[in-house]
């Protein structure tokens, strides 16, 4: 969590997560991301 703090002050992005041990083995898993640099939000380059 601190290093999502560091990124985020506030107002949080939503996000999901997983325990690993909750995924069967051999399973598939698929990731998506919306990204947006909204005007006046530094680059993380």
């Amino acid at each position: 969590m601190l290093v999502y703090t560091t990124f985020f002050n506030s107002d949080l992005p939503a996000r999901t997560t997983i325990g690993v041990l909750a995924i069967p083995m051999d399973a598939l898993v698929q990731i998506d991301a919306v990204v947006s640099n909204c005007e006046g939000t530094p680059s993380q380059a």
